[in-house]
């Protein structure tokens, strides 16, 4: 009986990790990419805010409404040509072809910003979903490796209750699995609560688009690899972030324009006519009880130039605080490429150090305890203790598989496409 429960107990002490049976990986997380585009709401709201933008890029660079004023006298006014009634201005303002310059680019850059804001919040939001997905999956990996451990506990616990019959094991041990199985359901639960919320967070993000399904069990090695990848050849100057910091450059500068185009003279012409009625006697002249109508132009001359002069001293302020952010935000852009590209590189190597020297050696030593054991030359808690270690190597591999793949995306993030 001793027998058949120590070789069960072995059996699974040495089970080659599980296979994830859900083949959802790359495609999943596209899919899910996918979603969130078409449904995150501040997506879609950034979106309505850009065509909004467009819609008042085209209303721009027009001529001001003319104004038309109509006036009615209760008592006539008496003139030359006899009582005037009423008249009608239609008056229209002239500005310089500067000025509609200057609005067309302001709206034209307004337009441009809005179009960057969004391509920059999906480069955000995709960053974002590709980290919970991954943490999703080493989420998953690790509750199998416990479950994994709690059957072999659960086989362990057999085997020293038939040994303590026997009297060859003590109580202490039973006391130890029990501690190891407690902290283990402990684990499980914290790591099914943490699942529990990211998929929720996940689920806010699409919109409230359910994507359980979508969720990948297994890694893709194609997230763990960036092939001919050199930092210092990427070409970041069409980058949304830098295309953003710019754009907010050019409207400035169109701010700039638009402001030095206020010094100029508002122009502005206009047409009346004027309603004469008959008069009550006979006038001298031709024109009497006739309509009269005039012409007239009209310019409006800026003198208080103080109030011009601190108006553009402030649009040059801002224009010049939109060049220094561009050139801080390029450095930093090429910054963070070169950084967490090192982190990437940093990490595969560990994780190759991992998976080919540390794992075989944990393993190699669960395999030599558990041969002293079978000839009682090593104590229980030696075995227990290199399984214990097996698990752990096995969730710090994951862990730096995750991270490697983490850094991946903020690279593809950072380069503003993915590689």
């Amino acid at each position: 009986m001793v027998y058949i429960q120590r070789t069960s107990f072995f059996f699974l002490l040495f089970w080659p990790s599980l296979a994830f049976t859900k083949p959802k990986t790359e495609q999943g997380v596209l899919k899910i990419l996918e979603i969130v585009q078409s449904q995150n709401n501040t997506i879609l709201s950034s979106k309505q805010a850009q065509l909004s933008s467009k819609q008042k890029e085209e209303s721009s660079g027009y001529f001001p409404d003319p104004i038309i004023k109509i006036n009615y006298f209760g008592s006539p006014l008496e003139t030359r040509n006899g009582p005037q009634r009423s008249n009608i201005m239609i008056s229209q303002g002239i500005p310089w072809p500067s000025t509609l310059n200057a609005q067309n680019q302001a709206s034209a850059h307004q337009a441009s910003l809005k179009e960057l804001q969004t391509e920059d919040l999906i480069l955000e939001l995709s960053f974002a979903v590709k980290s919970m997905v991954y943490k999703y999956l080493e989420l998953t990996k690790k509750h199998l490796n416990k479950k994994r451990m709690m059957v072999t506990l659960n086989n362990l616990s057999k085997v020293v209750l038939g040994r303590l019959k026997l009297g060859r094991a003590n109580q202490a041990e039973i006391s130890r699995i029990n501690i190891e199985v407690a902290k283990l359901n402990q684990a499980m639960r914290t790591i099914k609560a943490k699942k529990h919320g990211i998929v929720q967070r996940l689920t806010a993000m699409a919109g409230g688009k359910l994507i359980t399904n979508l969720l990948p069990h297994e890694l893709n090695q194609k997230w763990l690899s960036i092939n001919n990848f050199k930092p210092e050849r990427i070409d970041i100057k069409n980058h949304p972030y830098l295309g953003l910091a710019e754009a907010k450059m050019n409207l400035a500068k169109a701010d700039q324009e638009g402001q030095e185009a206020k010094r100029l003279p508002k122009l502005g012409a206009s047409i009346s006519w004027f309603q004469i009625d008959p008069p009550d006697a006979a006038m001298p002249g031709s024109d009497a009880g006739k309509d009269a109508w005039s012409l007239g132009a009209s310019i409006s001359i800026p003198i208080w130039s103080s109030r011009y002069d601190a108006l553009e001293r402030s649009t040059s302020a801002q224009l010049s605080a939109a060049q220094l952010s561009l050139k801080q935000k390029e450095l930093d852009l090429r910054a963070g490429i070169d950084s967490t590209y090192e982190e990437f590189r940093s990490a595969a190597e560990v994780s190759s150090i991992y998976a080919s020297d540390i794992m075989p050696q944990a393993e190699q030593a669960l395999k030599s305890s558990r041969e002293s054991y079978t000839q009682g030359r090593a104590p229980f808690e030696q075995v227990l203790t290199n399984y214990i270690n097996v698990i752990k190597v096995e969730d710090q591999l994951i862990e730096n598989q995750v991270r490697q793949a983490t850094l991946k995306a903020k690279i593809e993030k950072l380069v503003g496409k993915n590689l």
